[in-house]
């Protein structure tokens, strides 16, 4: 996380989101996302057989000014939106990218996690009135999140976060929640929210445990085995 974090800021982290706090509407949504995108540095020129930039220029230089003779069009916009990866990104749906890459134990967790969140509308008020607060500071509390649960304000919020969660899956549809998922969501409260922890700790500990200088896949494979027997047992 912190060698991504540090790739190219101008294509990662979230964007300014002070505009969007203002007026709360689609419309400032879309601004700004339109914003981040044409202010991201360009990695290449296709057309100019994929010639690589020199990471500086952005899509909205490359509108005053040819590259190899070639102005962007349309097409180029949407090749440089691909390339786009914030934290958050729009692609007829929400594209959450921390939730990448989850044990396949605790795979449902993020889902019904942000079900909660986003489809409750009393939720996502409180969500915002919780949160709003901390706008100047989300590149520090970004870089803070890549150390799991090290930081007391990510502890903190986790809890009264996991606690809305709680209250806004009793508001939604029962066709929004299933009996394992919603156990499984309880599990990991209990086991890492509620403790400041998060499921790496576990692996680090168990690493520790066998003496070993490093992770191998049955290692990962006996946490998951362990992880499974604590929910289902």
């Amino acid at each position: 996380a912190h060698i991504w974090r540090g790739v190219d800021p101008s294509r990662t982290g979230i964007p300014s989101l002070k505009k969007v706090a203002q007026k709360l509407d689609k419309e400032s949504c879309v601004d700004t996302y339109f914003e981040s995108l044409m202010n991201a540095s360009l990695i290449f020129v296709e057309k100019d057989d994929h010639r690589l930039c020199d990471g500086k220029t952005t899509f909205r230089d490359w509108i005053g000014k040819s590259i190899g003779g070639f102005v962007p069009d349309m097409e180029d916009f949407a090749t440089h939106a691909t390339l786009h990866f914030p934290e958050v990104r729009p692609k007829r749906f929400l594209e959450l990218r921390s939730t990448d890459c989850q044990s396949r134990v605790w795979q449902s967790v993020p889902a019904i996690f942000y079900t909660s969140l986003l489809y409750d509308d009393e939720n996502l008020d409180k969500i915002i009135d919780l949160l709003i607060g901390d706008l100047d500071q989300l590149d520090t509390i970004l870089d803070d999140a890549s150390l799991g649960m090290e930081s007391a304000k990510i502890r903190d919020n986790s809890k009264k976060i996991m606690q809305l969660v709680d209250d806004g899956l009793k508001r939604l549809p029962s066709c929004f929640i299933n009996a394992d998922t919603l156990k499984t969501l309880n599990m990991f409260r209990e086991n890492f929210t509620e403790k400041g922890r998060t499921p790496a700790d576990d692996l680090i500990d168990q690493v520790r445990e066998s003496g070993e200088d490093k992770i191998y896949p049955w290692q990962f494979k006996k946490l998951e085995e362990k992880w499974s027997l604590r929910i289902y047992s």
